[in-house]
């Protein structure tokens, strides 16, 4: 009789464990974030006649993810769990980036998998993307290195190094993602600059 109750109070827990697997909901999809903003004022300049490749920005392997990374403390990176880039942040940039260029007054930019002849290739490299809360004021962090390489000689013609810091309206993931567009935005008009400076 024991080993029959002691059966039942098993078969019991198991039943319950189980319902409460199934009513269970699953845990939420994470919210899908994006960079679109374009520059609004680019510099005015003169149309270059070459074929200008833009390659796809490599990206550091802390940055080369769907995930939203953001500091708490100095030399951590945190993710967001609830929040994340809907496609990898180089790849938006990416098409941002060609289309300002062409904006720009640049007819001919092309993207990989263009395998023509070309006058210039720009290269670039996502270096940072992140949410800074470490300070008082939370503040987005953007830094990319681009290098214009002549097509034909493959010789780098020039190099820069680009920063922002956009401060953010509040400690928010959300906040952070307007600051991201701001910050792009502002990018990529001074990226658009230095091409034109250095094609010419």
């Amino acid at each position: 009789m024991n080993a029959i109750l002691k059966s039942s109070v098993l078969l019991a827990c198991v039943a319950l464990a189980t319902g409460c697997a199934v009513m269970t909901p699953p845990p939420p999809e994470p919210r899908k974030q994006v960079i679109t903003q374009l520059p609004t004022d680019l510099p005015a300049g003169r149309t270059n006649a070459g074929v200008l490749l833009v390659h796809l920005p490599e990206a550091a392997p802390t940055y080369d993810t769907t995930e939203m990374a953001y500091t708490v403390k100095p030399y951590q990176l945190d993710y967001f769990a609830r929040n994340e880039w809907g496609e990898k942040p180089a790849v938006m940039i990416h098409a941002l980036l060609v289309q300002t260029l062409r904006n720009a007054g640049f007819k001919d930019v092309q993207a990989p998998p263009h395998m023509g002849p070309h006058k210039y290739a720009l290269r670039s490299e996502l270096v940072e993307l992140r949410q800074d809360f470490t300070t008082e004021k939370p503040t987005l962090r953007l830094k990319m290195r681009f290098e214009l390489v002549d097509g034909t000689s493959r010789k780098v013609k020039a190099t820069r190094e680009l920063t922002e810091a956009q401060p953010m309206t509040e400690k928010s993931p959300y906040a952070g993602v307007v600051a991201a567009n701001e910050a792009t935005a502002r990018m990529l008009k001074d990226a658009a600059r230095f091409v034109m400076e250095s094609a010419g």
